[in-house]
């Protein structure tokens, strides 16, 4: 057969929420149901486009149970119906001799982990590039820190096609695959900051190597922001994304991470040449408006030039519910959310109704196209009813208990609204046995004033959004507190208050000890890099150059130390 079938996903975010008594192993759960359907409907290989992990050096406890999960499913005896093609004479490094299964003559010549016979038995080739929440191994400031990235693809458990070596000129090879009758040539360009990718695309810095096979069929994966129009809900300044029409037109399908909005039925480009899959986050983590929808995965088949594209819904997430809740000036608060709350609980019902529906449906398609056995398990690690008859449904259920659903009361407050005796967190104590979020559904928002005015059609995104504490203050945010106390003591004389926010959150949020450190180190060695180019060495001069550095803030640090990513962008 010259059929490719291939799993795509992405945006897994393992170890999310992992103290949580409740929800800490839905990333866990939602990623090996991926893994059950790659393995029961046998595909070749799995993609991956992006953060695969929450952060970038997750607990052990998260790198020990993903570790486990992908040798489970990932290793073992497989004899794989399709092979490498290596463009390029140039002898592979740490090999005497290519694989039997290599033919001479793709990406810098490496050897991928299922060719790796002698060494290391690969039932599932998985591809995978990082994100915006697990880069790579990376130096910052001369100190070399190891992502968990870099431990799974050390340990023969990933193949990471996303590595950029050199960020000014971003050259990009495929990994080429051929099976029959049929070629892929495979994409991936690692996540970027947005803004230095939209400038390398801009000044045509990043080069895609094309393949000569006009019959070979392009896929990319991509992590970066999507432009989706300024006006539109959750669009991003036109500067701090990727815009179709800046992508190849030779790609035939894009697998675009990053965007948790689940969009993953392939749409053509609105650059016209190539069709999009957006396959979205498996675990809700910013829980706006564009993630209430069932969570889903896809299995993508390609013959020649020509491809098919089956998704189904996963039933390991738990149901998610938004609402927008008006309140008027003379509501009762406690009254009017309480009453929401109790609708958006019977909407939780319907969610997990129509998801059952559509997973029955989309299962019954696969059985029938994919010639799968209708009752046919997978062996899992998880599985201990020792029952082999299991139904499927049965064996994914039984990865997570998601009896308590996510319920999101978005409230708009006018300005003149006084919330100062309502509490947000004694509000969800009252729903502690019937969700998994009491603790946060509530989002509180002030009406902009233009909003408040009816003639005027301004994007309600725009809204202030509240913090949910007692006395309505955001005293306890970190950038807040360095702001506060910037104002008090002074302002910065050489570091950025930005670079330094996101220092302190990288340190707060992801527990990163070396943050301060590396922030130090690469500020002093571009200020230096810097001062040495100057054609005069003036106090004043010298000075003048450490200001307007410090206003703008290091581009290379920006590069190093990645500010916490803003959950409701992505």
């Amino acid at each position: 057969m010259s059929v490719f079938r291939i799993l795509v996903f992405t945006d897994s975010h393992l170890g999310y929420k992992e103290r949580d008594e409740i929800r800490s192993n839905d990333s866990f759960a939602a990623f090996e149901e991926s893994l059950i359907h790659a393995s029961r409907a046998h595909v070749d290989f799995a993609l991956h486009a992006g953060d695969m992990f929450d952060i970038q050096k997750p607990s052990q406890y998260t790198l020990h149970r993903t570790l486990r999960i992908l040798s489970h499913y990932c290793l073992g005896e497989r004899e794989h119906e399709f092979r490498v093609i290596r463009l390029f004479p140039e002898a592979i490094p740490g090999a005497d001799e290519p694989p039997a299964n290599v033919r001479q003559g793709s990406r810098s010549q490496r050897i991928y982990n299922f060719e790796r016979s002698a060494q290391v038995k690969i039932k599932l080739p998985l591809f995978m590039i990082h994100g915006n929440h697990d880069p790579p191994l990376s130096q910052e400031g001369g100190a070399e820190v190891v992502a968990a990235v870099d431990v799974l693809e050390a340990a023969n458990l990933v193949n990471d096609i996303g590595k950029i070596d050199d960020l000014d000129n971003v050259i990009v090879r495929p990994v080429i695959l051929e099976k029959g009758d049929t070629r892929i040539a495979l994409y991936g360009i690692g996540y970027i900051g947005d803004e230095r990718m939209n400038r390398l695309f801009t000044l045509k810095k990043i080069t895609f190597q094309p393949v000569s096979d006009e019959n070979c069929f392009n896929i990319l994966l991509i992590h970066q922001n999507r432009y989706k129009g300024q006006t539109q809900g959750g669009g991003v300044p036109a500067k701090r994304c990727v815009h179709e029409e800046m992508l190849p037109s030779f790609f035939d399908i894009v697998i675009w991470g990053h965007e948790h909005d689940c969009e993953i039925e392939p749409k053509e480009s609105l650059a016209g040449h190539y069709y999009i899959s957006q396959p979205g986050s498996a675990v809700y983590t910013s829980m706006r408006r564009g993630e209430a929808t069932v969570k889903k995965n896809g299995i993508l088949e390609v013959f020649e030039r020509k491809f098919r594209f089956h998704s189904f819904p996963l039933l390991t997430p738990r149901a998610f519910v938004l609402r927008q809740v008006g309140i008027a000036s003379r509501d009762d608060l406690w009254q009017r959310l309480t009453v929401e709350a109790e609708l958006a609980l019977k909407e939780t019902h319907v969610f997990n109704s129509d998801r059952k529906i559509c997973w029955d449906r989309s299962i019954a398609i696969l059985n029938s196209e994919l010639e799968l056995e209708p009752s046919s398990v997978v062996a899992s690690d998880n599985n201990d009813n020792g029952d082999p008859g299991s139904e499927l449904e049965q064996q994914i259920r039984s990865l997570n208990d998601n009896s308590l659903p996510l319920i999101r009361l978005r409230v708009e407050l006018p300005t003149d609204y006084n919330t100062d005796t309502f509490s947000a967190s004694r509000f969800g104590a009252n729903f502690q046995d019937l969700l998994a979020n009491p603790q946060d559904m509530i989002l509180l928002s002030r009406l902009s004033k233009a909003k408040q005015n009816p003639g005027n059609d301004k994007n309600p995104n725009d809204d202030v959004e509240m913090p949910n504490n007692e006395d309505g203050d955001d005293d306890d945010d970190p950038e807040n507190m360095i702001f506060k106390y910037m104002e008090d003591k002074g302002a910065l004389k050489i570091f950025a208050q930005q670079d330094l926010n996101n220092c302190v959150k990288k340190y707060a949020n992801k527990i990163d000890l070396t943050a301060l450190d590396s922030m130090i180190r690469i500020t002093v060695q571009e200020y230096i890099r810097t001062l040495r180019n100057l054609p005069e060495y003036s106090d004043d001069r010298m000075l003048e150059a450490i200001g307007q550095m410090r206003d703008a803030g290091t581009s290379s640090l920006q590069m190093s130390i990645t500010p916490t990513p803003n959950r409701d962008a992505a």
